[in-house]
C-alpha cells in the first residue's frame, strides 16, 4: 500500500528520509541521485476487498475465455456501505473498442456518449462505473508501459472517489490496483483479496471446503515378468520389463494370466502378459487401476 497524493505528512517523511541519506552519502564522481519508494508501514492499513457477485463474476469470466483477443470492460462499482477498504462490483459492461491480439483501441466517438448513458445509470444505484479491466488472453497479466499509462489518462482529473483496475488471463491468472482518493491509499494486487458472492457462500469458500471433502487417488502401474518354460529349450526366452522385481511371478506351464486384479476398471489400459504352454509370451490387456 501506498500513498497517491504528496501530503504534508508523506513530504515531511520524504524530507527526513533524504536528509539521512545525504549525511551517509558521497559522490566521487560529483553526482548524487536519490529515489524513494513511497509505501506505508507494512500492517499499519488492512488489506482492501473486493466483491464480485456471481453474475458479474460469470460475465468477466465469460468475456476471458470467449475472445481469443483482447477486449476491455467496465464495471458497475461501489464502495460498501461504512466502510473503507471495501468495494463491490455487481456488473459488467461492454464499449466499441477494436482489438488486436495485444491491443484495444477504444471507438473515441462513441465512448464519449456510451460513458455519459452508463454513468448515470450507475449512479441512480449509488454507483459508479470506476472499474476498469482488459484481457491479456494468454500472456502473463504484467501491466505493460501502455496499461499503466492507460490507468494515468483515466485518473488524470480525479481528486475524489476511488478507481480500480484489473489485467485478466485464460489462466485464471490476474492483478487488481485500487486506486483510493478518498483516503489516500493505492493498494496492488498483495493488498487485495477477490471474493465472489454467491446464494449461501461465497465461491472461494465454496472451493475451499470442496477441496477438503476431496482427495486424488493416482492410478500406480505395476509391472510383472513372464519367463519362457524350460521344458522347451527350442523356444526363444522372452522376458517382459520388470519393474520392480518383487513382483515377479513364479514360472508355469499352463496358459495362465499373471498378476491380474479382478477389480479391473475398462477405462485403464495396462499391457500385461500371459504365456501359453509352451512359454510364449504374448500381451494380455489388463484394464485395472492397482493400489
Amino acid at each position: 500500500m501506498r500513498p497517491i497524493f504528496l501530503t504534508e505528512e508523506v513530504k515531511n517523511k520524504l524530507l527526513s528520509d533524504f536528509q539521512t541519506k545525504l549525511s551517509k552519502s558521497k559522490a566521487f564522481d560529483g553526482k548524487f541521485k536519490i529515489e524513494q519508494e513511497l509505501k506505508y508501514e507494512k500492517n499499519k492499513l488492512p488489506k482492501a476487498t473486493i466483491w464480485f457477485t456471481s453474475d458479474a463474476w460469470a460475465k468477466m469470466i465469460a468475456l476471458v475465455d470467449t475472445f481469443q483477443k483482447e477486449i476491455a470492460w467496465q464495471g458497475i462499482v461501489s464502495r460498501i456501505q461504512d466502510t473503507t477498504n471495501e468495494w463491490v462490483v455487481s456488473d459488467i459492461i461492454v464499449y466499441k473498442q477494436k482489438v488486436t491480439g495485444a491491443h484495444v483501441d477504444t471507438d473515441v466517438e462513441e465512448f464519449g456518449p456510451w460513458k455519459n448513458y452508463w454513468a448515470e445509470k450507475a449512479d441512480e444505484e449509488g454507483a459508479c462505473i470506476n472499474f476498469q479491466g482488459h484481457s491479456h488472453v494468454n500472456m502473463a497479466v504484467s501491466p505493460s508501459g501502455t496499461d499503466m499509462q492507460d490507468q494515468e489518462t483515466r485518473m488524470a482529473d480525479q481528486k475524489r472517489g476511488f478507481y480500480i483496475f484489473t489485467i485478466q488471463n485464460k489462466k485464471r491468472e490476474a492483478n487488481y490496483w485500487i486506486y483510493d482518493f478518498d483516503n489516500n491509499i493505492a493498494y496492488d494486487t498483495a493488498d487485495i483479496d477477490v471474493e465472489v458472492i454467491c446464494a449461501n457462500d461465497t465461491l472461494f469458500d465454496f472451493l475451499d471446503d470442496a477441496k477438503q471433502l476431496v482427495q486424488e487417488e493416482k492410478p500406480i502401474t505395476k509391472w510383472v515378468s513372464a519367463t519362457t518354460s524350460s521344458a522347451n529349450p527350442a523356444k526363444t526366452t522372452a522376458t517382459a520389463e520388470v519393474r520392480p522385481t518383487a513382483l515377479r511371478t513364479s514360472e508355469k506351464k499352463a496358459t495362465e494370466i499373471v498378476e491380474i486384479d479382478e477389480e479391473d476398471d475398462i477405462d485403464n489400459p495396462y499391457q500385461y502378459y500371459r504365456k501359453n504352454f509352451y512359454g510364449d509370451v504374448y500381451p494380455y490387456l489388463s484394464t485395472g487401476y492397482y493400489d
